[in-house]
Order: structure tokens, then sequence, then C-alpha cells
């Protein structure tokens, strides 16, 4: 009996950690939240990494997006510039931009924010 308990107890709370990554995967941002958020975390390293985060997605779009729709830069040379300037991996980059829902892949490699 205490193997069974102890492998159900090991699965459900691998079940509840599984859920809770995925809740914060597809937990998507407002603008009251992402206020409160830098009002809690200034000054701290999680802070400085939102700030870094904000600030590569306004460079990827409003820097290089209409360069990039008008077919003038490709995405890859700019994401491996951006990654150049903020310090981080052409992979890390990439992945911020499609977490953000900016960058979608090659064939639709900007997408402007909805207002």
């Amino acid at each position: 009996m205490i193997i069974f308990a102890d492998k159900y107890h090991e699965s459900v709370t691998q079940y509840l950690r599984i859920s809770y990554a995925n809740i914060q995967n597809n937990y998507n941002m407002t603008k009251n939240n992402e206020d409160i958020l830098n009002k809690i975390y200034s000054g701290t390293k999680k802070g400085e990494l939102i700030k870094k985060k904000k600030q590569l997605v306004e460079s990827y779009l409003y820097k290089y997006g209409n360069l990039i729709l008008e077919c003038k830069l490709k995405p890859t040379p700019v994401i491996e510039n951006l990654a150049k300037e903020f310090g981080l991996t052409r992979a890390g980059v990439t992945n911020i931009l499609r977490r953000e829902g900016v960058y979608a892949g090659r064939f639709n490699p900007v997408i402007f924010p909805k207002k």
C-alpha cells in the first residue's frame, strides 16, 4: 500500500506541476498586470529581464518590422543582430519573440499587436 501511495502522490505532483506550467505559458499579460509586475519586480534581476524583453520586442517591431515586411531585411540576420545587441543567443531571441506573439516563423516574420 505504501508503494502505491508514493507513486500516486508522485504522479499527482507531476500533473500539478505540468498544469501550473501550462497555465503560466498560456497566460497573456494585460496592461494592468504588466504595470503591477513592473512595480513588484523593479530593482530586481527579474525586473531587469522584463525590461530587457520589452526593449527587445519594441526594437524588433518598430526598428526592423517595416523593413522586414518590405523585404529589405530578412528576419534571421535581424534576430542575430538583436542577439548580439542584447547579449542573448539567436534561439533565445526567437523564443522571446514567439512567446510575445510577434514572430511566427519565416513565413510570418512580423505580427504587429492589435490595439
